[in-house]
C-alpha cells in the first residue's frame, strides 16, 4: 500500500493522496526514507497527523515570500530616485547606475551559479543566499553615502539574482507533477503581488519615515521568512548522489 501511495523523485520522497494513510502508516513511510537520506512530503493531510510532515502550504508561501521580498528590493529603487538625487547630490545618471547596479549583478550571478547550484543541498544554499541577500539589504539602509549604497546594491543583486530560479528549482524537487502548476503559480504570483502592493508600501514608508526604512524592513521580513524557511524546507540532497556530473557550460551548448 505504502508504495502503491508513495512516489520518489530523486530529491525526495512524495506522498498524494495522503488523506489515505494512517498515521502510523506515515510514520513508516518516514523511516523507510530515512533509510535513503530522502524527506517526506506529504499533501491533503488530516489533522490527526499534519505534524507527521511538512506543510506543502506554508512551504510554497514561504517561496513567495522570499520572491517578494527580492523583487520589491529591487523595484522599490526607482521611485526613490528624487530623494536619492536630492540626499547625496548625484546626477540622474549616478543614479541610473544604482539601479542597474543590481541588474547587472544579479545576471552575472545567474551565470556563474551554473558552475554550483547543483553541488549543494538546495536547502543550505537557499538559506545562505537568503541570508546574504538581507545582510546586503541591510546594508543599503544604513549607508551613510552613494559609494557604500553602490556596493551593498552589487551585493544585493549577487545574492539575490539567484534566488528566483533556485526557488522554482525547489518547487520542482518537492511538489507532486500534478500539482506543480498551481505551486508554480502560487510562487510566481509575489512578482504581480510586489509590483501592486509592494511598491507602494515601500514608497509610503520612505515617504513618512525616510528612504532606509524600506530596506530596513525588507530586511527584517527576508529574516522572519529565513526562520520560516529553515523550519519548513526539507534537506534536498538527492541530485548529489549522481555520478556523472557533466559541466553545465557542455549542456548549454
Amino acid at each position: 500500500m505504502l508504495q502503491a501511495l508513495a512516489g520518489t523523485s530523486p530529491a525526495c520522497v512524495l506522498v498524494d493522496a495522503a488523506q489515505f494513510l494512517t498515521p502510523a502508516q506515515v510514520r513508516q513511510l518516514h523511516r523507510m526514507a530515512h533509510v535513503e537520506h530522502l524527506p517526506v512530503i506529504c499533501w491533503g493531510l488530516r489533522s490527526d497527523f499534519q505534524g507527521e510532515a511538512f506543510a506543502g502550504s506554508a512551504l510554497l508561501l514561504t517561496l513567495a515570500g522570499m520572491q517578494f521580498t527580492h523583487i520589491v528590493d529591487f523595484m522599490v529603487m526607482m521611485p526613490l530616485g528624487p530623494q536619492f538625487t536630492r540626499l547625496f547630490a548625484i546626477s540622474d545618471a549616478q543614479f541610473g547606475l544604482l539601479v542597474s547596479a543590481y541588474t547587472f549583478s544579479a545576471g552575472l550571478s545567474g551565470l556563474v551559479a551554473a558552475t554550483y547550484v547543483d553541488r549543494f543541498d538546495r536547502k543550505h544554499l537557499l538559506l545562505t543566499l537568503y541570508l546574504l541577500f538581507a545582510v546586503s539589504t541591510l546594508a543599503c539602509g544604513l549607508a551613510p553615502g552613494y559609494g557604500f549604497l553602490m556596493a551593498a546594491r552589487i551585493a544585493a543583486g549577487l545574492f539575490g539574482g539567484v534566488l528566483s530560479a533556485l526557488s522554482q528549482t525547489i518547487v520542482a524537487d518537492v511538489v507532486p507533477f500534478e500539482r506543480r502548476g498551481r505551486a508554480m503559480g502560487i510562487v510566481m504570483s509575489s512578482f504581480s503581488f510586489s509590483t501592486v502592493a509592494g511598491v507602494p508600501i515601500g514608497l509610503f514608508l520612505a515617504g513618512h519615515w525616510g528612504w532606509q526604512v524600506p530596506f530596513l524592513a525588507i530586511a527584517a521580513l527576508s529574516a522572519v521568512l529565513a526562520a520560516a524557511a529553515a523550519a519548513t524546507l526539507p534537506p534536498l540532497r538527492g541530485h548529489l548522489q549522481g555520478q556523472d556530473r557533466p559541466s553545465a557550460w557542455r549542456g548549454i551548448g
